[in-house]
């Protein structure tokens, strides 16, 4: 497993970087409903002000439907938190029935599609009218700890695919912070997203390259980029290659884009998070 071990150390260093970047006062993690603005905030009141999660010198941040990632400079791992909510302006629409319609139409609009409709005139000549607009925050819906949850995925791996088991990245518990549950994973030297070409495919040999293109025909769900199965197929040989697709296949994991695989320091290659993320109706 690629686990961490959690010291006292390791406890005062993540709670520092929380004090910092969350705040004495957080009561969660909360983002946008949809990802054209990037404003997280680590408190927020029913008129939508908060106190927004910031980057300093010494933190990045990144995040999805599902994780909040803080990423310290000088540490050799990353700390992971659940989203809380999701927030933003929802505002009804009405508008009377078009050609082939019966009965007037309303609508919710989310703030960010609102706007792009009225960039492009939709809302205007379509003869939208505003009913009313309020700022509305969800609390996540899931019923598990989506990190709690990928570690189950990681003992399955042991346990019925040891020769692979290790790509998985294991998240470690820490603490709760506020009541806001905390982990750590290992840090990668970059996602494939942000490498690129680390194994360089388009310079592979024809032989690499066919077992590449074979392996990935073998996965059903995952957009794994040909130099990442390039990396698996060196480090591990053809016959575990297509075992580790078979792994993917069989433990249901998901979500495998390029930013969400990476890279050791050694140049093994490692999947970050493969547990999926938020179903939440308001991502549709």
């Amino acid at each position: 497993m690629n686990g961490i071990m959690v010291t006292d150390k390791v406890r005062e260093d993540v709670y520092s970087i929380l004090t910092k970047v969350l705040g004495e006062d957080a009561t969660g993690i909360y983002i946008p409903v949809v990802d054209s603005h990037k404003e997280a905030y680590s408190t927020i009141t029913e008129n939508g002000y908060g106190r927004e999660i910031e980057e300093t010198d010494d933190v990045t941040i990144e995040y999805g439907a599902s994780r909040f990632v803080i990423i310290p400079c000088d540490l050799p791992y990353v700390i992971k938190l659940s989203i809380t909510g999701l927030y933003d302006t929802r505002i009804i629409m009405r508008r009377e029935p078009l050609d082939d319609e019966e009965e007037a139409i309303t609508e919710g609009f989310w703030l960010t599609e609102y706007n792009r409709l009225a960039e492009n005139g939709t809302l205007e000549d379509e003869n939208w009218v505003e009913v009313s607009r309020k700022f509305l925050c969800y609390k996540e819906h899931t019923d598990y700890d989506l990190m709690e949850y990928e570690n189950d995925l990681c003992y399955e791996a042991e346990e019925s695919y040891p020769e692979c088991a290790d790509m998985l990245l294991e998240n470690t518990w820490v603490c709760e912070y506020n009541g806001i549950p905390v982990w750590i994973q290992r840090k990668v030297e970059g996602t494939q997203g942000e490498i690129g070409d680390y194994t360089q495919f388009t310079s592979a040999s024809k032989e690499e390259q066919e077992i590449v293109y074979k392996s990935y025909e073998i996965l059903w769900d995952g957009e794994l980029d040909n130099d990442f199965i390039l990396a698996i197929l060196r480090k591990y040989g053809p016959d575990i290659t297509v075992e580790a697709m078979r792994m993917m296949n069989a433990l249901g994991l998901s979500d495998l884009h390029d930013s969400n695989v990476g890279y050791l320091r050694d140049g093994s290659p490692v999947l970050l998070d493969y547990g999926g993320y938020s179903e939440h109706e308001l991502w549709k």
